[in-house]
């Protein structure tokens, strides 16, 4: 039995000792970030997406600058360009040569931004990236990168998420804001292609960047980057993480059973679901005075806390996203599909366009049962099988069948 050792950590990104079970995937990032490719990361929710872009981050950060925006809150490209340009200014050699972008707004300060504090520093940037402005900014900040003695990795998290907030816009009208999607779009293609070589792009999200750019018919402005799937852990991989995790801990025994019980469970082996299984079993069994773990420990633990309704926030989560991406009826639509398929255990294309057809105002919906099939394909949901679709993780499956019975339009 292996003697490894593992320090728990549910729901936070992992890094060095912590980062577990992705070293192909890690080797291979690498190998297509040295070579200048521009990556979209493609992986279901929870895969552990911000774990390996920030550890690829760590190991090439002798020879690149690698620099990380976090797009989850923002909703127009002025914002996406504040943003970058505060993660510019916290390199000084990098900040120097691109200060002088920003005259306007910063004044005599630029060189000083402690004079101000960050807080004020984002006003300042955020109030100059009015209108069109934004493009001409971000234009100057990528050349200044791209002039660098070091090339430079731009990993982009939440851009889907940004894309969502920006076709919901409530004072835009809709055709307007896919308009502004496909400017900013364009533009970021535009940039991949001139700075090829010396600025590197990497896209992630936790929902699908395709599907949401395929809903507005805008897939094409994704050419330029380069598909990267992260799979779920197999069976040997989660199971070894289980046991260097009780390995962690004193006085605590996980057989070789229950271990194996807790990915039946699963099915699908998500990191983060087998983290916050053992989380949970190990509570219990120390709540309990237990110090082996059993099957019927699992059982009971699966029963009465991995399917519970509240706390268990990951797989709420996978809800929200779905009202994040779709227009009302067809996220209505969507979650009929799903409880149809938790509670049948599959269900066909066919069932899924009579479903699309119960809700009003939605169109062409051939088309748009096609388009949710295929969102909830690519972002974990649902997979294909001989039946029909059903659901990827056993987990997800069991959870949706003791939250949902009857989704409707008052849901």
């Amino acid at each position: 039995m292996s003697d490894k050792k593992l320090e728990g950590m549910v729901g936070s990104p992992v890094y060095g000792d912590r980062f577990w079970g992705r070293e192909a995937d890690l080797s291979l990032l690498i190998k297509k970030l040295k070579s200048g490719a521009h990556v979209s990361i493609i992986a279901q929710r929870r895969i552990g997406k911000t774990s390996l872009m920030h550890e690829a981050s760590r190991n090439l950060s002798d020879d690149f600058v690698c620099l990380h925006v976090d797009l989850q809150d923002v909703s127009d490209p002025g914002y996406f360009i504040t943003k970058l340009s505060i993660e510019v200014s916290k390199h000084k050699p990098l900040w120097k040569k691109a200060a002088g972008i920003f005259s306007n707004a910063l004044g005599a300060i630029r060189d000083n931004i402690e004079e101000i504090g960050m807080a004020e520093f984002k006003i300042k940037l955020r109030a100059d990236m009015t209108g069109e402005t934004w493009k001409s900014k971000g234009e100057q900040l990528l050349s200044v990168l791209a002039a660098h003695d070091q090339p430079v990795i731009l990993f982009i998290d939440e851009l889907p998420i940004m894309i969502s907030n920006m076709l919901r816009d409530p004072d835009i009208e809709k055709a307007k804001t896919i308009i502004n999607v496909a400017d900013l779009m364009s533009w970021i293609r535009a940039m991949s292609i001139e700075h090829e070589k010396s600025i590197s792009i990497v896209l992630a999200g936790s929902i699908g960047l395709e599907p949401v750019l395929g809903f507005v018919g805008l897939s094409a402005t994704l050419n330029t980057f380069t598909p990267f799937h992260i799979e779920p852990w197999d069976k040997p991989t989660a199971k070894g993480c289980l046991k260097a995790l009780a390995n962690n801990c004193e006085n605590f025994t996980l057989t070789d059973d229950a271990a194996q019980a807790m990915l039946d469970h699963l099915g699908c082996c998500i990191p983060h679901h087998v983290q916050l299984f053992f989380d949970q079993a190990y509570s219990y069994c120390v709540r309990a005075g237990l110090e082996t773990c059993s099957v019927e420990d699992i059982q009971e633990v699966y029963t009465k806390k991995m399917l519970r309704s509240h706390g268990n926030t990951g797989l709420k989560h996978m809800e929200e996203r779905l009202k994040l991406v779709l227009p009302e009826n067809q996220y209505i639509a969507a979650m009929n599909i799903l409880t149809e398929a938790a509670r049948e255990g599959n269900i066909s294309a066919a069932q899924a366009v009579e479903m699309c057809e119960r809700e009003e105002g939605l169109e062409q919906t051939h088309i748009a049962a096609r388009g949710i099939l295929e969102l909830l394909e690519h972002d974990g949901y649902l997979e294909k099988s001989d039946g029909g679709y059903v659901f990827i993780s056993n987990l997800f499956k069991d959870w949706w069948k003791t939250r949902y019975y009857k989704i409707d339009t008052g849901a």
